[in-house]
């Protein structure tokens, strides 16, 4: 499950899903776009306080998906 769609099935805003994971609105909201990443011991906090629903192969699988093959 991506960290979006956690958020989502929450039914959390921004400001409500940046306090519970104990991060900054604008480290959550790069995040939720896949433009940064999370350092492993903020995965591993999220990996914890959703009982291993979003995972930090979530973030890697989210971000292969979003790479072109090259030619």
């Amino acid at each position: 499950m991506t960290l979006n769609e956690f958020v989502e099935l929450k039914g959390w805003d921004r400001p409500k899903a940046a306090e519970f994971f104990e991060i900054s609105t604008g480290a959550l909201h790069w995040y939720l776009l896949g433009a940064r990443y999370p350092r492993p011991e903020i995965a591993a906090r999220i990996r914890k306080k959703t009982k291993g629903a979003v995972t930090a192969n979530d973030f890697l699988d989210e971000y292969e998906q979003k790479q072109t093959p090259r030619k």
